[in-house]
């Protein structure tokens, strides 16, 4: 388990609304990023141009799996996540 001081990131809470995928995800992500080791699972991956890019901060040799409902930029695998866990 990685610990965590969350009071590190109060002061880079910003009210950012024309975003999907709000920028202080990316800043909680680069500050843990270089303890973290992957596979990574992102739910919610699709970019629709003013999202943020998770991805790109670890490189492309991590395993880094996006999924959405839908396919696109930032989709590796478009699946209905309320199917039996199994079909999944």
């Amino acid at each position: 388990m990685i610990a965590v001081d969350y009071r590190a990131f109060c002061r880079s809470f910003v009210e950012v609304y024309s975003q999907v995928g709000d920028v202080n995800q990316r800043i909680f992500v680069e500050r843990l990023a270089a303890r973290l080791q992957g596979p990574f699972l992102e739910v919610g991956s699709r970019n629709y141009g003013n999202t943020q890019d998770l991805r790109s901060l670890f490189g492309p040799a991590c395993e880094y799996l996006g999924v959405d409902l839908e396919g696109g930029p930032g989709v590796d695998v478009a699946i209905a996540l309320e199917e039996d866990f199994a079909r999944i």
